[in-house]
């Protein structure tokens, strides 16, 4: 172990840079990074600290920072995907409407709170004091309907959505 001099902090500056500027997605991050740890690097030298072997420290330093701020910066601008619906979408959901429009009102009522408003068979039971059966063949039967009157094939899976996914 010994001793951080000057000497071996700008010795290094070269070759710290060149890794940021391969590993930086841009190049303000990556004169941020170099920055960071010649920071610590100096802390380091004031405190009298001990490190065995300076290049790989100051390296290591330098992924672990800019990999850092990259997860930070990934998971704090994650863009939501699709947020304008396309034509095809805006085409589905008007004759999906005109669909709903047309089924028996028993099972529209029963279809839509189900699906839009996301509550459950047994919830649906209990609002409209009907047996859990009868409101598993009415969603049943609507969804039938619907997916005869839109043309949708038996295999059809529909795309996950975030609702969706929680529902279930």
């Amino acid at each position: 172990m010994t001793q951080i001099s000057s000497n071996d902090i700008t010795d290094l500056l070269p070759d710290l840079t060149r890794l940021a500027f391969y590993l930086a997605p841009d190049p303000t991050q990556a004169e941020d990074a170099v920055q960071d740890v010649l920071l610590s690097l100096c802390k380091a030298q004031h405190s009298e600290s001990d490190i065995d072997c300076l290049p790989a420290y100051a390296k290591t330093a330098l992924r672990r920072r800019l990999f850092r701020k990259r997860t930070v910066t990934q998971q704090s601008i994650e863009e939501p995907q699709n947020t304008i619906p396309d034509a095809l979408d805006l085409l589905i959901g008007t004759d999906l409407l005109h669909a709903l429009e047309r089924l028996p009102d028993n099972q529209k009522e029963l279809l839509r709170e189900y699906a839009f408003d996301g509550l459950s068979c047994k919830k649906l039971a209990i609002r409209h004091s009907l047996p859990l059966g009868t409101v598993l063949s009415r969603i049943s039967r609507a969804r039938t309907a619907l997916k005869a009157e839109l043309e949708i094939s038996e295999n059809y899976i529909p795309r996950q959505t975030d609702r969706s996914r929680h529902m279930r």
